[in-house]
């Protein structure tokens, strides 16, 4: 008799150490669909902002484009009127990026996808860190003194054009990814 209750005691205990195991692995399995879940919507938003970034990144290379050939003009003798003081500039989003790094949603989507964005992302925050410096020196350039030394008329357009030719990679970049989204 005390070797069967030793006998049902063991499979009492084994069986509810199955069943606490068992009811660990399904939550975790339950966990990790939902977060997968909540990656591919994630990457969803992801896609569209990135459409969202990209033709405003169009348009700002449009004006951009207008503004480099009135600094190329100032180089080329006194304007008329001087360019815009405003430089075309539009803020890209990364809200749907930084939500899914926030929501620990990187390590649910492929390694190579993570890259891809990663760059993406970084290569809009280059294009807003040098649009920020072009703005911040435009004041120091007066385009309709005819005394303006040319250095600072070329300095500005030198910054001009590597903003405008790091925006126009980053909307070739853009183009490229969004032709065929890769998917989760």
């Amino acid at each position: 008799m005390p070797r069967q209750r030793f006998t049902d005691f063991l499979l009492h205990a084994l069986l509810m150490v199955g069943s606490v195991l068992l009811a660990l692995g399904l939550g975790s399995w339950w966990q990790n669909r939902e977060a997968e879940a909540q990656a591919a919507a994630l990457y969803q938003q992801i896609v569209e902002e990135l459409q969202y970034n990209h033709e405003r990144l169009q348009e700002d290379l449009a004006e951009n484009a207008v503004y480099l050939a009135q600094v190329e003009a100032a180089l080329g003798g006194p304007m008329s009127a001087p360019p815009p003081l405003l430089l075309s500039y539009r803020v890209l989003s990364s809200t749907a990026w930084q939500t899914l790094h926030l929501t620990q949603g990187l390590p649910h989507l492929p390694p190579a996808l993570v890259r891809a964005l990663s760059g993406l992302y970084e290569a809009q925050q280059l294009y807003a860190e040098q649009a920020r410096l072009l703005v911040s020196h435009r004041g120091s350039v007066a385009f309709s003194r005819t005394d303006e030394p040319a250095v600072l008329l070329r300095a500005h357009r030198f910054n001009l054009t590597m903003l405008h030719q790091v925006g126009a990679q980053l909307a070739q970049d853009l183009e490229t990814f969004l032709a065929a989204p890769p998917q989760p």
